[in-house]
C-alpha cells in the first residue's frame, strides 16, 4: 500500500469540519459574540421580579464573571448573594482586593466530590487554564508546569452550612473538573433546588475523560433539559455524536420548571 504524507481530501475535510464547528458556535470563547453575554442579560430580565437572588460562580479566577453578575443583579435588586469559589492564592488575593461587598462571599477552595486537599496545575499564576488535571497540552505551546496545594470542599456541605434554600443560577468553569463539582452537590443537584447550571465542554474533557454524553446522562436523570448557548438563543437539543467533538462550547442545564 502506498504511504503518503499529504492528502488534499484530508485538508478539505478539515476545512469543512472547521466550518461545521463554527456554525455550531463551538471554539468561540469571545464572551460578547458567543451568546454568553446575551444569555446573562436575558437571565436577569427573567429575574427582575424576584428578590433574594442567589448566584454561584464556581471557578471564579480573578472575578471578571462575578463582576458582571454583580453589575447585572444590582440593576434589579439589592437583595442578592453571590458565592464565588477560587482555590489559587494569586487569584484569591486579587478577588479579595477587588470585591468589598458582604453580599459577595469569597471562598478559597475548589469544589469537588471530596472534602480534603489536592494539587492544582497551571502554566502561570492567575492563569485561566488552571486545572485539577495535569492536562496534556500537546500542540498548544503551553505546559502546566506549576503546582499548588489547595483545599477541596463538597458543595452539599457548603450549601447546608450556609443554609442556602435555592440557587437561581450556577456557572461552572473548572477546566475538566465539572463532573466532580456536580457529584459533590449530592441531593442538591435537583431542578427544584437549582434553576440553571452553565458548564463548559471542550478539550479539558479529554483529560478528565468525561464526555458530553456523561453530562447529558447525569442531568437528564435528575430532571434537567440540556441546551447549548448560541449567539442569539439557547438551543435545546438531544445528545448526538457530532457534538462529542471536544471543541469549546457552553451548555446550560435548565430546570424543567422553567420550560
Amino acid at each position: 500500500m502506498k504511504i503518503t504524507y499529504k492528502s488534499f481530501k484530508h485538508i478539505i475535510a478539515k476545512k469543512c469540519y472547521r466550518l461545521a464547528i463554527m456554525l455550531d458556535n463551538s471554539s468561540n470563547c469571545k464572551f460578547a459574540s458567543n451568546g454568553e453575554r446575551r444569555f446573562i442579560e436575558k437571565l436577569f430580565e427573567d429575574l427582575k421580579y424576584k428578590n433574594d437572588i442567589v448566584l454561584f460562580d464556581v471557578g471564579g479566577n480573578i472575578g471578571d464573571y462575578t463582576e458582571m453578575l454583580q453589575h447585572c443583579v444590582h440593576n434589579i435588586t439589592e437583595k442578592f448573594d453571590i458565592h464565588l469559589f477560587e482555590p489559587t492564592e494569586k487569584c484569591f488575593d486579587e478577588l479579595s482586593s477587588r470585591f468589598d461587598d458582604e453580599r459577595i462571599h469569597l471562598n478559597q477552595f475548589a469544589c469537588s466530590d471530596e472534602n480534603g486537599h489536592t494539587y492544582i496545575y497551571y502554566d502561570q499564576k492567575g492563569s485561566t487554564l488552571a486545572s485539577l488535571h495535569q492536562r496534556n497540552q500537546i500542540g498548544t505551546g503551553s505546559k502546566l508546569k506549576f503546582t499548588e496545594s489547595i483545599e477541596t470542599v463538597r458543595l452539599d456541605d457548603y450549601i447546608k452550612q450556609h443554609n442556602i434554600q435555592h440557587i437561581d443560577f450556577m456557572k461552572i468553569d473548572v477546566e475538566g473538573h465539572e463532573a466532580s463539582v456536580l457529584e459533590g452537590m449530592g441531593k442538591y443537584l435537583d431542578p427544584s433546588f437549582v434553576d440553571l447550571i452553565q458548564f463548559e465542554y471542550g478539550g479539558a474533557n479529554l483529560d478528565s475523560m468525561k464526555t458530553l454524553m456523561y453530562f447529558y446522562g447525569l442531568f437528564e436523570s435528575k430532571g434537567f433539559v440540556i441546551s447549548k448557548i448560541l449567539p442569539n438563543s439557547l438551543h435545546v437539543r438531544k445528545y448526538d455524536t457530532f457534538s462529542e467533538n471536544f471543541e469549546y462550547g457552553n451548555y446550560v442545564a435548565i430546570s424543567k420548571r422553567l420550560l
